[in-house]
This record gives C-alpha cells, structure tokens and sequence, in this order.
C-alpha cells in the first residue's frame, strides 16, 4: 500500500528524524558486545542508521553484521533512546549471535565483550545506558523474573535527561 497524497501532505511539513538501530549482542558467558568507533572514537554497542525503505530489524542485522562480521537474531526491543540535542531516535534490541566470524570494519577499530561495570567505565552515560537496559533485559529473560517493558530514555549526547 502506498501513502495517499493527503497522507503525503499531512507529513511534508513535519520534521525527519534520522532511526538508528543498535544491538545488545550477549555472548555465552553473560557479557555483551562493545565496539570502539573510529570516529567518533568512543565505545558503543555495534548499529547504525537505517537506510531508506530498510525493515527496522533487516537494518539491525545488516549494522550488526557489517560493523563486527556477526549474524545475530533479534530477541527483544530493550530501548528506545531520543537524541534531544540532535534529533536522531534509536532503537536498541537484545539480540542473539547465531553465526559469522568477529572482526572489526571501516566504522569500527576494535571490539571485546565487556560486562555491566566494564561498559559503564568505557561509554559516555547516553550509551552506556543502552547497555545496562539490554543486560537488565537479559536477565529477566534468563532468570524467570517478570520482564521489563522497552524502556524510553532521552539524552543530550553524552548525559541521559
């Protein structure tokens, strides 16, 4: 189905924003994937922006895939996170590696699996969050706790609001 013209005129005024997808990508001792960009040089979990038409969790595995050389399988949304300063939304799912070789990329200079306290000394708070919420996630999953809804977060970059 495409969008009607009063559809298309309704939207033409409104702003854009740029969706970002990301992954908490746990491995089988209970840590999480970290990579370091190469620019900005600074630790986040492994995503990026989805690409015009791109399914959200086709975007997701195509980031993730690209930016680390793992296949992972989407298991739950963990996050939703506003850039208030400029603009961008991303959406932070827990995911489940099922393959490739790890390996780092254009975007990406390095890469290690890091727990809770390790992510939260290498990344600004406005990722490190992303983090914890995807861990926090995973252990209600794993532990027979009550699971936790997608939690919704701005920041202004660096520092959650």
């Amino acid at each position: 189905m495409t969008p009607s013209d009063l559809e298309r005129a309704q939207v033409s005024g409104l702003p854009r924003h740029v969706v970002g997808v990301a992954g908490v990508v746990v491995g089988q001792d209970g840590r999480a994937l970290a990579v370091r960009r190469r620019s900005p040089q600074r630790w986040e979990l492994p995503g990026g922006a989805l690409e015009g038409g791109e399914l959200i969790l086709d975007g997701l595995r195509r980031e993730v895939r690209e930016e680390t050389g793992l296949e992972v399988q989407p298991v739950r949304l963990s996050g939703i996170y506003q850039n208030m300063a400029l603009g961008p939304v991303a959406l932070v799912f827990l995911c489940r590696r099922i393959g490739g070789t790890q390996r780092t990329s254009d975007e990406t200079s390095d890469w290690r699996w890091v727990g809770r306290h390790e992510a939260i000394a290498l990344m600004p708070p406005a990722w490190s969050v992303r983090f914890t919420d995807g861990m926090d996630l995973f252990a209600a999953l794993t532990g027979g706790r009550d699971i936790p809804g997608p939690q919704v977060r701005a920041h202004d970059g660096t520092d959650v609001l």
